[in-house]
């Protein structure tokens, strides 16, 4: 009776339900024949004709009447139906995953020696290249556990995941964390949680690689809920609190959300200025930043009206003071900066509310949105997205009844007293986000990271209290009334009808864990919270209450290597959790192997520096990697420049120093005949020298060189060549890669016998002369060989003049 009324209904209407066209549909193929059974109606026969093969994917959620359908197309042809029995998740849909089972189970394995002509085979994929090897390890583990003496043991028994991914990965356990929950503080606990998956979220996109070498992004990440309304909120305030974009599939927290709340305050100022509460919203907020102080300074002296009159007189100039009988009116002093801000906001919200008349709402808040700084507002907090979906909003009710600004509002506020939201807006963040997602909306999709928060929820068993059971295909069982005895009893049959419509739950309840774990490719998290005696309490699969249950059971039978057990700290501040064995690592693909197993062929002319100066030449230089080329060379003639604030004791170097500039710009004769004291004085005059190394020159070791037979014969050579500036290539290097140095040789002179001597000053504190040349031998060739390009002529010595030895040494 009920489906003809119903029917009558429909047809009244001209309209027809998705049931409809399948049994209308199946009307068209099939027809009763004279004993009762049915057959394939002529259309069918012709239709049928048309396919050769039919492919079904998905046929495990099938329900009788497509599998009714889907026989009848196929015929006498080729049908193949792809499935996994174990992702029959949508019972809720009125799938039947038993008429799979059945096929399955009907149908003789395919071997390559069947043959073409056997019939009925069936093919198992087990390979698996979507998840990594320990998370495959591990589903496989859990359900071989749980599903031990159940009546649900054949839908995995041989089924068995086989890790078949050719890409090299790091091995990384599956994540099982939990917080406590103590008694009449369930909410700390979930908060906790929150707040452990949005830091580990956090940490993961900060230090963290995926297989392939990229870093870890936030759309790689997926939160997975067994249902969203009512259970993602404290998720989504955790990830609002540490900065984390998301996209989520629960509106029923849309209205609420800070910057839609802020969008919807404004408008209604714009709407109606005399409403206090959404003016005051609006004043307060970064649109107008008024303070607290402000807005009382405001209100303080016209409390019996509405503040939108208020906020006139205190826009009004100090010159139209206003007193009556009903209130008075005086401009403070410091107050003028308020009165101008006060007529800011009444010309902006003039410029509105003018912008939204006679206009649709859509067309209204997509320029006052921009105007008022609202989408940059929403940018900081990454939920620009979420007021793009508020426009989208308006832009459908427009095609109803709600026009216009007033009209939208109108309807905003019949959602707020009817306690309904806006649930067909989801709350979304940009595009590279964290997607929260319901198990059921993962199906078929994969993530690099899973998170499966709030495993502790509670499976939706028939409640018995309700008294009344619905099994599908059975009927419906009620309790009885004993009118006699004024009592309520349950009889066989409803108590019968529970326990296989409680069992059928449960077996959903595997199917949809079975899902949620592998969507997993890389990482995956099992979260929820639980009591704290929970290592102490005896889990058993026949009576698990949440997808948790099952999990602690299993993770409490003994250690395995492919996950890991945790507890989830306080959310006081401290860090997210980091597993010991979780460390940055990255997987080489062939091509960076190649890259960094490459051998320049000419690395040895990289290594070797194609300037330098003569003064950097040592032993062992362009041959070990001790040589740094990011050291500035700094002239020798400049050291003695200190700074004022350096102060200190003058060094052996900064002596050292000033003689050599000292040497450079002396005039020998000069030294000859009044001595050095007078010569130094004589060039500090003219300002070749500074009173600071005026004071640092040591006249008795110059006054020994002038005495020293070396001496005697630079002044006796034919041509004598002081500070020499060059610049030559030299093949320096151990491959013979040449090298320009460049430098300046203090001093060299011409010999009698047409050859020349090579003089370098050096103020080193040595012990004898040949740890000098041991120091220098390098340099002192350079010198040695730069003179002979020089002057075209050869070098019948080298040597060094240690003013702190009194001594030379030749090479």
């Amino acid at each position: 009776l009920l489906d003809k009324r119903y029917t009558k209904l429909k047809k009244d209407s001209a309209v027809l339900d998705y049931a409809d066209f399948e049994r209308y549909a199946l009307e068209l193929l099939q027809t009763k024949d004279e004993s009762g059974g049915y057959q394939p109606t002529e259309l069918c026969l012709r239709k049928r004709k048309r396919f050769k093969e039919v492919l079904i994917d998905e046929y495990q959620d099938v329900n009788p009447m497509q599998d009714r359908l889907f026989t009848l197309l196929s015929g006498g042809g080729a049908r193949f139906m792809v499935g996994d029995i174990k992702q029959s998740i949508y019972r809720f849909r009125n799938a039947y995953p038993d008429i799979f089972l059945g096929y399955k189970d009907s149908y003789a394995d395919y071997s390559p020696d069947a043959g073409s002509g056997t019939g009925r085979l069936r093919v198992l994929l087990r390979e698996n290249f979507r998840c990594g090897a320990m998370v495959i390890d591990y589903v496989n583990s859990l359900f071989d556990c749980v599903t031990e003496n159940s009546p649900f043991r054949g839908e995995y028994e041989g089924e068995w995941l086989i890790h078949a991914s050719p890409s090299p990965e790091v091995a990384r356990p599956v994540i099982i964390a939990v917080a406590d929950r103590e008694p009449q503080k369930a909410a700390e606990a979930k908060r906790d949680e929150a707040e452990f998956i949005a830091r580990e979220i956090r940490r993961l996109v900060d230090t963290e690689y995926s297989n392939d070498g990229s870093r870890v992004k936030y759309s790689d990440i997926a939160v997975m809920l067994g249902a969203m309304k009512g259970y993602s909120v404290e998720y989504e305030k955790a990830f609002r609190k540490y900065g984390i974009p998301y996209r989520s599939e629960s509106g029923e927290d849309f209205l609420a959300n800070p910057v839609i709340s802020l969008a919807l305050s404004a408008m209604k100022a714009v709407d109606d200025p005399t409403d206090d509460i959404s003016l005051c919203a609006l004043l307060r907020s970064p649109i107008c930043n008024f303070s607290s102080d402000e807005l009382f300074r405001i209100r303080r002296n016209l409390k019996d009206t509405a503040f939108w009159n208020a906020l006139t007189k205190t826009s009004l100039p100090k010159r139209f003071k206003l007193r009556s009988a009903a209130y008075s009116f005086t401009r403070r002093a410091g107050e003028s900066g308020l009165c101008a801000r006060c007529r800011e906001v009444q010309r902006k919200l003039a410029l509105w509310r003018h912008s939204a008349q006679g206009v649709p709402c859509g067309e209204f808040l997509n320029r006052f949105l921009s105007s008022t700084g609202l989408l940059h507002i929403a940018a900081a907090s990454s939920q620009s997205r979420s007021l793009q979906m508020l426009y989208e909003y308006a832009r459908r009710c427009e095609s109803a009844d709600y026009r216009g600004l007033s009209g939208f509002i109108d309807y905003l506020r019949e959602l707020e007293s009817g306690g309904r939201s806006v649930s067909d807006v989801p709350n979304t963040g940009n595009g590279d986000s964290v997607s929260f997602i319901t198990v059921h909306k993962s199906k078929g999709l994969e993530y690099k990271v899973c998170f499966l928060a709030g495993a502790e929820k509670k499976f939706r068993f028939s409640d018995p209290r309700d008294g009344i059971t619905l099994l599908r295909g059975e009927g419906v069982f009620f309790r009885l009334r004993d009118r006699d005895a004024l009592t309520v009893y349950d009889p066989v049959c409803n108590i019968a009808a529970r326990d296989k419509e409680r069992a059928s739950t449960y077996g959903e309840e595997l199917r949809k864990l079975y899902v949620a774990l592998t969507r997993a490719k890389e990482r995956l998290y099992i979260t929820g919270t639980a009591p704290k005696d929970r290592r102490e309490r005896k889990y058993r699969p026949e009576r698990a209450q949440s997808w948790l249950d099952l999990v602690l059971y299993h993770a409490f039978l003994g250690e395995r290597t492919f996950f890991d057990l945790r507890d989830i700290p306080k959310s006081d501040g401290l860090p997210g959790f980091i597993a010991a064995a979780e460390k940055k690592e990255i997987i080489p693909t062939k091509e960076m192997l190649d890259a960094v197993e490459y051998e320049y062929p000419f690395a040895s002319a990289a290594a070797t520096a194609g300037k330098i100066s003569v003064s950097e030449l040592r032993e062992g230089l362009l041959e070990d990697d001790e040589y740094n080329r990011g050291m500035l060379t700094v002239p020798a003639s400049r050291v003695g420049y200190k700074p004022a604030f350096a102060g200190g004791k003058s060094t052996a170097a900064d002596i050292g120093t000033a003689n050599h500039v000292f040497m450079q710009f002396c005039d020998f004769k000069n030294v000859e005949s009044d001595g050095v004291i007078k010569e130094a004085d004589r060039l500090l005059g003219i300002a070749m020298i500074t009173p600071e190394q005026r004071k640092l020159i040591d006249p008795t070791a110059l006054e020994k060189f002038f005495r020293s037979d070396l001496y005697a014969e630079m002044r006796s050579s034919r041509r004598l060549y002081r500070e020499k500036r060059f610049s030559v290539r030299d093949r320096l290097s151990p491959d013979g890669e040449e090298v320009l140095v460049q430098g300046v040789i203090d001093c060299f002179f011409e010999n009698p016998d047409g050859t020349f001597t090579v003089v370098d000053y050096k103020t080193d504190r040595v012990r004898e002369p040949r740890e000098l040349i041991e120091r220098h031998r390098v340099q002192l060739s350079c010198y040695r060989r730069a003179v002979e390009r020089m002057t075209g002529g050869r070098v019948s010595r080298a040597l060094l003049y240690s003013f702190a030895l009194g001594k030379e040494a030749v090479l």
